[in-house]
């Protein structure tokens, strides 16, 4: 079940990334910038997730970014940020496909397709499925960093316990 699971989480971000690139060809100049300490901070979380774990991914043009606690692309290991008091704080990664990387993100721009999703565990892909699933259309990072209301968001599932997606 493990390597399905790592199998099944790196085959939807490869295939996340095939479909953006195909309807999304070429850069449009929104995004630039990496190697910074950006942070993705979401608020006013509803009490019944304090103590789950988030996770953010999300892609412009020509930059895929995700946000989580730390990420190790040799291993496949991605450590989730806790949240705490109706908040989290998510420092923000940016994936370099072909160098197998992830360095801190510092850019400016706006990213489209941005999803944050609500697990009962701390690292993926130990949790196949979130808890919740929340999408942005539009998130503006200012030297790498934004903070969104959760209840700016629309649900992508049916809520806490639901099985997510």
């Amino acid at each position: 079940m493990r390597v399905f699971a790592k199998s099944y989480f790196f085959g939807i971000l490869v295939l996340s990334l095939i479909f953006k690139f195909f309807l999304f060809g070429c850069d449009n100049g929104t995004t630039s910038g990496d190697g910074g300490d950006g942070t993705f901070t979401i608020t006013d979380i509803p009490p019944e997730y304090n103590g789950y774990y988030a996770y953010f991914v999300a892609w412009d043009f020509d930059i895929d970014i995700v946000g989580c606690q730390s990420i190790n692309m040799a291993t496949q290991t991605v450590t989730l940020s806790r949240i705490s008091n109706g908040k989290v704080n998510m420092p923000v990664w940016r994936i370099n496909e072909s160098s197998n990387t992830a360095t801190g993100y510092s850019g400016n721009g706006i990213f489209y397709h941005n999803t944050v999703e609500i697990y009962s565990t701390g690292t993926l892909p130990d949790a196949v499925r979130p808890l919740e699933s929340i999408h942005f259309d539009y998130i503006t990072f200012t030297t790498g960093s934004a903070t969104k209301s959760f209840n700016d968001g629309a649900p992508n599932s049916g809520g806490i316990g639901s099985g997510g997606w």
